[in-house]
């Protein structure tokens, strides 16, 4: 059902799905955060209850569908409960991000009676040590579990989402065990954008794993999901096509260059906590006011100004694309425009087959924990 309306809002332009950034305040300091602001950083008021309402209120005459509530740490708002509430009554199918760190039997006991599509919830780590090192948190991982249990217990359903960074990344089975005891489903990251909104002087870099280490993780991440017999069946696949791979090159360039390749700015959008509408909320740029112009106006220009962006020349014809999912806001984080291809993520993919060989190698000589499986029933 949501593909259908997808298609249709794609080809109308209408904005089915939007994120509302409620703060970028956070009680966490992550490493590699894009965002994650203290009080004294903020040089403009958050926006008040009642401007997101009416936005919501506009979106929803614009078809408005999709609702995610993030932040920042959206739990940190004294008027969360106000803001979810009252978009929970407009008919809206809320999803909330949360680091989970802040909910407690008093946030479940209202949430319960007025439960989102889903609360995806980010862990960092296997242990209290982890979340110390990564996110200045050395009770994060205690008060994450809390949460989960306190959510499940109460009905409401749980995705996982782990970001893997140099500070947790040996804490990847430990975090994949856990999610598989709890009957959860983990989607694991290993790409970290650089953090632009805070600063263009972090283009193409952040807090990250080396390109080629970050594509061995995303093949473990594979292989933890689909298991030995799978895992294996894929990279022989891969290693068929790696082989053939220089052939798919052109020769010359040809000078095409293809549009956005999501639905962010062309079903979707996202809008930060001062009131800035945005394609997605990896992108600073096109930007558009939306306490000035009102979502009508604001949506109208969003959709017309990302229409003319055009991805680099080098990944239109690049022979690894249906290998990447290189996006419009990666090239942006990467280079600081559209016009250049980014190369850490060109190094990532290019060294996701050598990744796969090496895990093979591992998974033959038997050197990898093989206990934690995906279990269907958790999708």
């Amino acid at each position: 059902i949501n593909q259908y309306l997808y298609a249709k809002a794609d080809k109308r332009k209408i904005p089915l799905g939007g994120t509302f950034e409620l703060t970028p305040l956070c009680n966490m300091n992550c490493r590699m955060c894009y965002i994650r602001k203290s009080p004294d950083q903020l040089q403009e008021r958050l926006m008040t209850v009642g401007e997101w309402l009416e936005i919501a209120r506009e979106a929803g005459k614009q078809g408005l569908l999709f609702l995610l509530l993030t932040g920042g740490e959206p739990f940190l708002r004294a008027d969360f409960k106000e803001i979810y509430l009252a978009l929970h009554k407009m008919g809206f199918v809320l999803t909330i991000n949360s680091n989970g760190t802040l909910i407690t039997e008093k946030e479940v006991s209202w949430l319960r009676d007025a439960a989102p599509m889903r609360i995806n919830l980010t862990v960092y780590g296997a242990s209290n040590k982890t979340y110390e090192t990564l996110c200045s948190n050395p009770r994060g991982y205690d008060q994450v579990m809390n949460a989960i249990h306190l959510l499940k217990a109460s009905g409401i359903e749980v995705k996982l989402n782990y970001s893997l960074t140099p500070y947790n990344a040996s804490d990847f089975y430990g975090i994949k065990k856990m999610a598989m005891e709890e009957g959860l489903f983990l989607q694991a990251t290993t790409y970290m954008y650089p953090a632009i909104r805070k600063s263009m002087d972090n283009i193409g870099s952040n807090d990250r794993l080396p390109p080629e280490d970050a594509a061995y993780y995303t093949a473990l991440s594979h292989y933890y999901e689909y298991g030995p017999k799978q895992f294996l069946e894929g990279t022989e696949e891969i290693r068929l096509a790696d082989e053939c791979v220089d052939e798919a090159v052109p020769t010359e360039k040809t000078g095409r260059r293809e549009h956005i390749r999501c639905r962010a700015g062309v079903s979707t959008f996202w809008v930060t906590w001062n009131g800035i509408m945005t394609p997605c909320g990896m992108m600073n740029q096109p930007a558009e006011n939306i306490r000035e112009k009102g979502f009508e106006k604001a949506w109208e220009d969003l959709c017309s100004n990302t229409r003319k962006i055009l991805m680099p020349e080098e990944c239109t014809d690049c022979a690894y694309k249906k290998r990447c999912s290189t996006c419009a806001a990666m090239v942006l984080a990467e280079t600081g425009c559209y016009d250049e291809a980014p190369e850490y993520r060109c190094r990532m993919i290019k060294s996701y087959p050598e990744a796969c060989r090496k895990l093979r190698g591992q998974i033959i000589r038997k050197e990898l924990q093989e206990d934690v499986w995906r279990d269907e029933s958790t999708e």
